[in-house]
């Protein structure tokens, strides 16, 4: 779900007093190794330097809170901003370098916090002098901050930092260090993790920017340009949204911003707007897959500081910001077009940072319609275009003021909320880039202003580039097996037409690198080919591909495999040899092997394999089978590793036997808000005394969170709760996505109370139940099993289509099951 208005007003905690380490005092969090360049050397050890310490704030009331932010559509909040009075004539140590310089340093401690950022009331740099941020540990540094980042509103706001300490450092010339000012105003603690991988996700379906026809996703390629306009931003180091630069008429490359008016950013606010430009994934995650569902490995290095309102109306949900600051060439910013045309689209894209996660597109490829906002009929008012449904990818919270783009590649509006997501074809709707042109008449409430400063009256604008031209190397990703080449295609592209001449470095030692033609008049293509290659070292190359023209230098990398020999050798590791009562669906685990592509895996009834009954070919080191294996039944295994220059040597052969199991597949419908609920049994004539029972359950129902499954042993009057009302966080609303298709079995890795994915199923897997299995270990396996599916909430039905019970026994007996039908 996309967010929808909300309050623009930061919530404060109350200013309370801080707690002060005195210098020389150290912090058991603190990792003391001699500091890198560019930082002060010669310093005296941190230790020494003063410690001021946040109070706590109170994390599960703010994540109760952001519960119900969710539920009303608000786009993420991710820290809590906590109120200092601290300044470099009041806090922090002092010191003399031994070139003459003066140092200043103040450490800050916020327990617990994933990432810090700062906000500083009073901020004046005199001409020589730097200021950085970094962790304790030195890990990363942020900065320099100079004096061009002196502003007429005095106010600095920075990036976040990872980790719950940060340290200030300030380097001045002596003559000058009287001159320098600093107030620290807000500390702002990261309670969520902006910058931890795995805390804020976007759902599966999305589409990485970086995808191409490579991929299998060839209608990216065209979007390169209109990608780069787009970013990630912050408002008062606390709440998220996303945005875009755009041009204006002057064809000045003025850093204007379009974003969205409920994002909250106002004349008060805006000079504490960081936005992080190239957010982006480095590999393409295939839609639907885990790695599209998980963490990704953007990088949030790339940021402007700093804006200035210019004008929003809340009408068709605009505003439009001017970054204080010139964006650095090296980002390769693209200023979008825009379109002010009155007619709907026969296509659209959006491109935007679901979840404020790394940047994705999505597609629309029917027409868009003209409506009011979450209006259905058009034109309605007219302020608002609709996307019915994505045909690829979504949006998400933090999405908001993200552009949509007409077929042309140009700003038709800004997202201002809807009800699309994973899982689902609801709409989403946009404020209207025509609205917003005159918006409510003034300069203040219209675009016309500020991106027509010449009064031209164009209906279009085309997108510009900030650097002189384009560099593109393609594929990112190029593995060959030598004595191959290695060949790449190298797109020159955009810039005034200019002559560029081409050049690589990175490649391995002893190859070539030959461009042809190496240089041109842009645009055009030329080849690059990595030869000789039987004369280098085997491993993985990063390559620099650079163009130049004049004073313009652009480069681009790309990854390149040199592999000379079969992959190494492999050792299985899960399930062990000789293991029994494997369940179904068992996870194959096997150690890498040096220099493989992929895995060939197979498994048989017999240990010479004339009898395979199932292969895969794969990528990582580890693989279940889509479909459940035989029960009670020997299996043999085997991996072979594979590459470019061929084959590996099998593995050794591992043996396992998979466990007894019976399923019923009842179909029964599962009542809306019933306590009762259904009941399903199976009569299992075998007796033995169990050792552990695991259970399948696939359940076709909407909004799981409703549900409670619990299985009763009818003759000893045992009964466990499996699941329920599952949710991430638990609440009494539960998990709101689709379907079940679960094993539970305690000794699963997770627990099935803490799933909840966003794509159907929305638990699906194998976790530990909500109570253990082990309450039946000792019991006979014999007898009458009943499982009770009872819905707790009205709103949504569903199915029962499947269920089954494996286990093992001291002794497997043989038996024949009985199945009852029906329900109670």
């Amino acid at each position: 779900m996309n967010t929808k208005p909300f309050s623009r007003f930061i919530v404060l905690l109350p200013l309370l007093s801080l707690l002060v380490i005195p210098a020389g005092v150290s912090h058991s969090q603190v990792l003391f190794t001699s500091p890198p360049p560019p930082l002060a050397q010669g310093a005296q050890p941190l230790p020494k330097v003063e410690l001021l310490s946040m109070p706590s704030i109170d994390v599960n009331a703010l994540l109760a809170e952001d519960e119900q932010r969710a539920q009303a559509g608000l786009p993420p909040r991710f820290a809590q901003p906590i109120p200092v009075q601290a300044s470099s004539a009041t806090h922090g140590t002092w010191e003399s370098l031994k070139d003459g310089s003066r140092l200043w340093r103040l450490r800050l401690l916020s327990a617990g916090a994933h990432t810090l950022n700062l906000g500083f009331s009073t901020y004046w740099m005199p001409p020589g002098g730097r200021l950085y941020l970094y962790p304790a540990d030195y890990s990363h540094i942020v900065g320099p901050f100079t004096a061009a980042d002196n502003e007429a509103n005095g106010q600095l706001w920075t990036p976040i930092v990872r980790g719950e300490e940060i340290v200030i450092e300030v380097t001045l010339p002596a003559a000058v260090a009287d001159q320098f000012k600093l107030e620290l105003a807000f500390v702002n603690h990261d309670y969520k993790g902006f910058d931890n991988p795995q805390a804020l996700l976007s759902g599966s379906c999305n589409l990485d920017v970086v995808c191409s026809a490579a991929d299998g996703y060839p209608q990216v390629d065209s979007w390169r340009a209109p990608i780069r306009s787009v970013g990630v931003f912050t408002v008062g180091g606390v709440w998220t949204c996303t945005g875009a630069l755009i041009n204006n008429t002057a064809q000045d490359l003025t850093p204007y911003f379009l974003t969205a008016n409920h994002c909250g950013v106002t004349s008060g606010n805006a000079a504490s707007v960081v936005v992080y430009w190239n957010y982006e994934n480095s590999w393409c995650r295939p839609p639907g897959s885990p790695a599209s569902g998980g963490a990704g490995d953007g990088s949030l290095l790339q940021f402007n500081s700093g804006a200035i309102f210019r004008a929003t109306y809340a009408t068709s949900d605009f505003t439009l910001i001017q970054l204080d600051d010139p964006i650095n060439p090296a980002f390769n910013p693209y200023f979008a077009g825009w379109d002010r045309s009155s007619s709907a689209t026969t296509s659209a894209v959006g491109i935007h940072h679901p979840n404020t996660d790394e940047k994705r597109i999505s597609f629309e490829n029917d027409p868009t319609s003209i409506t009011s906002y979450y209006g259905t009929t058009s034109p309605g008012n007219g302020s608002h275009i609709r996307i019915t449904d994505w045909d690829l990818g979504t949006t998400e919270p933090g999405s908001s003021g993200s552009p949509l783009f007409s077929p042309q590649g140009r700003i038709i509006g800004q997202l201002h909320g809807g009800d699309a997501a994973c899982g689902n074809n609801d709409s989403d709707w946009y404020g209207r880039f025509y609205t917003s042109w005159t918006g409510g008449g003034t300069s203040s409430t219209r675009l016309s202003n500020w991106l027509d400063p010449l009064g031209s009256g164009a209906l279009t604008l085309d997108g510009k580039n900030l650097v002189a031209f384009e560099l593109s190397a393609t594929p990112e990703t190029l593995s060959v097996c030598a004595p191959a080449n290695g060949v790449y295609n190298v797109a020159v592209s955009g810039g005034a037409s200019p002559v560029v001449s081409l050049s690589a470095s990175g490649q391995p030692a002893g190859t070539t690198a030959t461009f042809v033609p190496t240089s041109g008049t842009s645009p055009y293509s030329s080849v690059l080919t990595i030869g000789n290659t039987a004369a280098a070292a085997a491993g993985s190359y990063s390559i620099t591909v650079t163009g130049t023209s004049g004073s313009n230098i652009v480069t681009d990398n790309v990854t390149f495999n040199l592999i000379k020999n079969p992959p190494g050798a492999v050792s299985l590791v899960a399930p062990s040899d000789g293991a029994t009562g494997v369940a179904a669906s068992p996870l194959f685990q096997w150690n890498a092997a040096s220099q493989a592509a992929s895995y060939l895996l197979e498994f048989a009834t017999d240990s010479g394999f004339s009898n395979i009954v199932y292969s895969a070919s794969v990528a990582g080191t580890s693989h279940t089978p889509a479909t459940p294996l035989a029960s009670s039944t020997l299996y043999y295994w085997r991996v072979t590793p594979q590459n470019l220059c061929g084959w590996g040597t099998a593995s050794t052969v591992s043996s396992f036997t998979t466990s007894s199991l019976i399923c019923r597949t009842p179909a029964l419908s599962i009542p809306d808000n019933n306590t009762t609920g259904i009941t399903d049994s199976l009569v299992v004539s075998s007796v033995g005394l169990l050792d552990d029972l695991n259970v399948y359950v696939n359940i076709s129902h909407t909004w799981v969170g409703d549900l409670i499954v619990s299985l009763l042993h009818q003759d000893t009057g045992t009964s466990v709760t499996l699941i329920d009302r599952p949710g991430v966080p638990a609440s009494a609303n539960g998990c709101s996505y689709n379907s079940i298709d679960a094993t539970l079995d305690d000794e699963a890795a997770s627990a099935v109370e803490s799933q909840c994915s966003t794509t159907p199923p929305a638990i699906g897997g194998t976790f530990i139940p909500n109570n253990p299995l082990s309450a039946f270990d000792g019991q006979s396996s014999g007898g009458t099993w009943r499982l009770t599916i009872s819905d707790r909430a009205s709103a949504d039905t569903g199915t029962l289509n499947q269920w089954c019970l494996s286990w093992t026994v001291h002794q497997l007996p043989v038996y024949i099951p009985l199945v009852l039908f029906g329900q109670n």
